[in-house]
């Protein structure tokens, strides 16, 4: 391996070990949600550790063109019926480079794509029918994002070269306007399948 491949490997293992500690806070948060919910209703023989044992735990969940599959459907599932597949726990990303002709499935290289730029492909995917667009974007971020037209046009570009420029993300002409980019939305194309694997808290 070179050591451009040997880097790529270390700054994927150091996302991954992000992502494990985002992870890790956002359960403990959610197990102190849940000792406040039990507040009103304490004893003398409260046990704190018990209550943080069944506290919510995370498990592996299947969107599915923006539908969450049932755990049997999970259990059934097979990629080969996707043209997308992102899978956010191994951190991997497939795409047919010509899904019209469902050609196979083709690991795609996001090294140099951007975390943010994965996240809003990874809401697309969520949300097939959500158009992308300023309004939009706080949602794909969960705050107050502020991103210029020109700059989410770049951004869709290069998930567009990350899927093998294959026709997956759609423009739309905002209001009528065709001028440059900046009366543009974007959409996933509804013509494909696409499957998102992630936790779920």
């Amino acid at each position: 391996m070179n050591v451009k491949g040997n880097f790529d490997q270390k700054v994927c293992q150091i996302l991954k070990r992000i992502d494990e500690r985002i992870l890790s806070h956002e359960i403990a948060v959610r197990e102190l949600e849940h000792l406040k919910t039990m507040i009103p209703t304490l004893t003398s023989d409260f046990d704190i550790s018990t209550s943080i044992q069944i506290g919510i735990t995370p498990k592996k969940t299947a969107i599915a063109n923006g539908k969450s599959l049932s755990p049997q459907a999970f259990a059934d599932l097979n990629y080969d019926n996707y043209d997308v597949v992102f899978d956010c726990i191994e951190r991997t990303l497939m795409a047919r480079k010509d899904p019209e002709q469902h050609t196979e499935l083709k690991p795609c290289c996001c090294t140099n794509i951007g975390k943010d730029r994965l996240k809003l492909l990874r809401y697309l995917m969520e949300h097939p029918k959500v158009f992308i667009c300023e309004e939009t974007l706080p949602y794909v971020y969960g705050d107050i994002a502020s991103m210029s037209p020109n700059a989410l046009a770049h951004a869709i570009r290069a998930l567009r070269e990350c899927l093998w420029n294959a026709p997956y993300i759609i423009t739309i002409n905002d209001w009528g306007e065709s001028i440059s980019h900046t009366g543009s939305v974007y959409l996933l194309n509804g013509e494909f399948k696409y499957l998102v694997i992630r936790w779920q808290i």
